[in-house]
């Protein structure tokens, strides 16, 4: 679809369409394609649906290290609309406005991690996730001894090859 001109709010429209008929797991890049929205503004709007938790990291497509998200929550056929200047979600379907702070470098990754971690069912090990998304396996390590300390967490085998759970 050629690139065009769009008015306020057909890019949201556009996106909000491609995610209610997604059954897979798809890329930015993936949804430019297909709704003629360009790669920015689908790059800016899916991290804005993703912090609210309409949409999940579910990993990285290792052969171009782009981010791979699934749909989560999509609660109707009206477009959640983004607002850049006061970091507002409008969703239109429950008259809601959510407030989505602005994410720090140590978040993002802190939110990666966590978001990958909801995503997984049983064992894991902090090598595989930091592979999965992407961010320095001592880093991803330190925050997943973090989380198990808080309970979060239940070590299924001990370092030097620690293994982790999720506690139900």
């Amino acid at each position: 679809m050629a690139r065009v001109a769009l008015k306020k709010g057909e890019a949201a429209e556009r996106i909000w369409r491609f995610l209610r008929k997604v059954n897979d797991v798809f890329t930015v890049n993936d949804v430019a394609r297909i709704t003629g929205v360009s790669r920015y503004v689908c790059g800016y709007y899916l991290r804005f649906l993703a912090r609210a938790g309409y949409l999940r990291v579910v990993g990285i497509r290792s052969s171009t290290r782009e981010k791979l998200y699934e749909v989560k929550k999509l609660t109707g056929w009206k477009p959640v609309t983004a607002d850049h200047n006061t970091y507002r979600l409008t969703d239109y379907n429950t008259d809601t406005q959510k407030k989505i702070p602005k994410a720090t470098g140590k978040e993002t990754a802190r939110f990666k991690i966590l978001s990958y971690i909801e995503s997984l069912e049983g064992d894991f090990s902090p090598i595989e996730v930091a592979k999965a998304v992407g961010i320095n396996p001592k880093t991803t390590a330190n925050f997943i001894r973090k989380l198990y300390k808080e309970g979060l967490l239940k070590q299924t085998s001990k370092r030097p090859k620690a293994r982790y759970r999720r506690v139900q």
